[in-house]
């Protein structure tokens, strides 16, 4: 071959190179301008065609990536991600959407993966919710430590974003350290003072550290800056039952229902709030609500059941704990409960056998089903088996005295004056205790 015709091979060549390079790059443009209207399965036939004839183009593989990623095909968004990483590995967006992707698909380790790659490639990035999409993942797998670890670093960047103090108060709050999550969540209030988030998170640790005063302080203000925080009614309402405040509990349950009207827990929640009140009427009003929303839940009949019971309306009680159990066959509370009600029919036999089937269910020491079942049998004139169940009771419960009392009145009814003698001093002499 001679030196012109040499020549004339590289040139074709060189000139084939040229067009094929022209045409990868008129498919890339046609898919990007695809993208950007939308036809994304154009836009993925152009950019695969941009691949087929280079592919090595590290954009035609993002962008194809991109459009996957946007129609929830992270697998196959991943895989093409990946394969840019791989041209160009310290591309930040590279791996910012390959981490998005990996945390939609649910693989956590590898979105904390590139998000950290992301953050250490630039801390100041212009991605700067990857902090919190790092957090949301550690949140996620319940790693509170990488929470911590995660927006302790934001803080050194962003030292005056309120929200980052916030998301490590979250993160000290579910490891149950509640004084450095109030210090965090103050200070997030210190940098916006009109964060109602802030102050609602502040009031639950104030609320889990038993500090109701200052959790209900700032409940309220959560409330003043917004008047339909539902859940801020809520918890300031379960602080005011701590402090035996039923009365503005319930008000602020009825707050909670009226933003959602099918809040069930709120209807119970009042209702407890009423009965604990005595007014056993509003509760039933609220128990069968709750019944209402949900005739599957048990507690509703159950609650409902004691409120009837309380109003002396044994029968209507019965009936409700007859449906706790059928919602629940092994609900003991409910068992027990309905014995209490037989007891005040007097029928003892029922009663017995409820308690029995309570003690059945739920055989850790339960002080009240065995003096509950001595009272039936007592009545039932059967006074060897009371004794037997009062002793049980005094034995889980050695500083009740009315179990004490109790098993007295059967000694003295079998003749036995010195036992019931002994029972009924110590009986007495556990009240004069109770009264100092």
């Amino acid at each position: 071959m001679t030196s012109d015709s040499r020549e004339s091979g590289h040139s074709e060549s060189s000139d084939y190179d040229e067009v094929m390079v022209q045409a990868a790059d008129e498919y890339f443009a046609q898919g990007i301008r695809d993208f950007e209207e939308d036809d994304d399965h154009a836009a993925i036939d152009n950019f695969s065609e941009s691949i087929r004839i280079d592919p090595r183009s590290a954009l035609a593989h993002f962008y194809r990536g991109l459009t996957y990623y946007r129609n929830d095909n992270y697998g196959a968004a991943i895989a093409d991600f990946t394969e840019a990483i791989r041209i160009h590995p310290q591309d930040i967006e590279f791996h910012y959407y390959r981490g998005l992707a990996y945390d939609e698909n649910s693989d956590d380790m590898a979105a904390i993966a590139d998000y950290t790659e992301v953050v250490r490639m630039d801390p100041h990035t212009d991605h700067d919710d990857v902090y919190d999409r790092r957090g949301d993942v550690y949140t996620r797998i319940d790693d509170y430590e990488g929470v911590i670890a995660n927006y302790t670093e934001a803080i050194r960047i962003y030292p005056q974003n309120g929200e980052t103090y916030r998301y490590r108060g979250d993160g000290y709050y579910e490891k149950g350290d509640y004084d450095k999550a109030v210090a965090d969540f103050t200070q997030a209030i210190r940098i916006d003072p009109l964060d109602e988030v802030a102050y609602f998170n502040r009031g639950l640790a104030y609320y889990d550290k038993s500090d109701y005063a200052d959790a209900i302080v700032d409940f309220t203000v959560s409330i003043l800056i917004d008047p339909d925080y539902a859940l801020a009614y809520r918890y300031r309402a379960l602080a005011y039952d701590q402090k035996g405040d039923y009365k503005a509990a319930a008000k602020d349950y009825t707050e909670v229902i009226r933003l959602d009207a099918q809040d069930a827990g709120a209807y119970g929640l009042r209702g407890l709030a009423y009965a604990r009140m005595g007014d056993y009427d509003e509760a039933i009003e609220d128990f069968s609500e709750v019944i209402r929303i949900d005739p599957q839940d048990g507690d509703g009949y159950r609650l409902r059941g004691r409120s009837h019971y309380e109003n002396d309306d044994y029968e209507e009680a019965i009936v409700d704990f007859t449906e706790a159990i059928r919602v629940d066959p092994q609900d003991a509370g409910a068992y027990g409960l309905r014995g209490l009600a037989h007891y005040e029919m007097g029928d003892y036999v029922q009663a017995i056998g409820d308690h029995t089937e309570a003690m059945r269910i739920d055989p850790m020491d339960d002080e009240a089903y065995f003096f509950n079942r001595g009272l039936a049998y007592y009545e039932m004139g059967d006074y060897e088996a009371a004794i037997t169940d009062y002793t049980e009771a005094v034995r889980i419960a050695p500083h009740e005295a009315e179990a004490y009392r109790e098993r007295g009145r059967a000694y003295e009814a079998l003749g036995k004056l010195v036992e019931a003698t002994a029972d009924y001093d110590e009986a007495e002499r556990l009240e004069g205790q109770s009264e100092c």
